[in-house]
């Protein structure tokens, strides 16, 4: 199947706004990827407006150039591999659980027809209505988690960002064995919750220890721990240092540059079995210049574009340069 990835009669600040102008339709037979909003932040601890990260990646004029040839891959987007934008998911604001299973829903929806969800949020927690969905079709995942904090604070019953990684390894959402957390360097309320994944064997790459690494050292570790594994992908926008994005809910100093995260993506994108992936914690308000926005749509179209590759690998180097 071909795809025609922008429309040269329509200019990019007209007619629907989609990521890079691809096509808006509900149907996902032939699709091997789908972009869909979740704006949901109610359970933000920091600053709260993810929910308008969604609407914002798609609004700027100089984000829809289309996707067509990627450089860096050497690979035509649009030739046997399409894809489509749903929209954003009708959440409900202020209500976590109905928000979660409509996010839960909307995932099945795409991976459930063999194709790759690739959600925008809208904050962490969202990641955990992801993985039940991915859990349901492929059983345990990898999941290959970017952020500044672990994520595991524990709170009791409580759901909130803070807690969304905790939440997904004790509902046996994902294989800690073969998971990673990168570039953590958030403060830590205890010695039990800093450990609380790595005892349960998640490898656990801090900030200080990546940047003593090379790119290609860090690409190693990740696919030495994931290995064959079906895998998730979160990437918290609060990994990348404020510098670069400084639109995040929480933004933590000594972080890591566009162009780490970008190739990271672009080599696991196209080296890992990658079921679903999701893009968080990206705050408008906090966004002068649309940096921060400029990288979420990055690292999608770096993702789509692996995700092309790796398909076009196993095929024989169909659709290669």
């Amino acid at each position: 199947m071909k795809q025609t990835l922008f429309n040269e009669n329509c200019p990019s600040y007209a007619g629907i706004s989609t990521f890079q102008n691809i096509p808006f339709q509900a149907e996902l037979d032939g699709m091997d990827y789908a972009v869909v909003g979740i704006p949901y932040d109610c359970s933000s601890v920091m600053r709260a407006d993810a929910r308008f990260g969604p609407n914002d990646m798609r609004s700027e004029p100089s984000f829809k150039s289309g996707i067509g040839w990627s450089s860096d891959l050497q690979i035509q987007v649009g030739d046997d591999f399409c894809g489509t934008d749903l929209g954003e998911a009708p959440i409900k604001f202020g209500y976590l659980a109905p928000s979660l299973r409509i996010a839960e829903e909307y995932t099945a929806k795409i991976i459930n027809k063999g194709a790759i969800s690739i959600a925008v949020g809208g904050g962490q927690i969202i990641t955990l209505a992801e993985l039940r969905a991915v859990k349901n079709k492929y059983g345990k995942v990898a999941l290959v988690h970017f952020d500044s904090n672990r994520d595991v604070r524990n709170f009791g019953a409580e759901y909130d960002d803070a807690t969304a990684i905790r939440k997904v390894i004790e509902e046996e959402l994902i294989d800690p064995a073969h998971s990673i957390q990168l570039g953590i360097r958030g403060g830590y309320y205890s010695k039990e919750e800093c450990d609380y994944a790595k005892d349960l064997g998640m490898k656990v790459l801090t900030a200080s220890q990546m940047h003593e690494m090379t790119r290609s050292e860090i690409m190693s570790v990740i696919a030495e721990t994931v290995g064959d594994m079906p895998c998730f992908i979160s990437v918290d926008m609060s990994f990348v240092d404020p510098a670069f994005a400084p639109g995040v809910t929480t933004p933590v100093s000594g972080g890591f540059a566009s162009v780490d995260i970008r190739q990271i993506i672009r080599y696991i994108g196209v080296e890992l079995d990658v079921k679903a992936m999701d893009v968080v914690d990206f705050t408008p308000s906090y966004d002068p210049g649309h940096i921060t926005a400029q990288l979420v749509e990055s690292i999608m179209r770096d993702s789509v574009a692996a995700f092309a590759k790796r398909k076009a690998n196993k095929n024989g180097g169909k659709n290669n340069a």
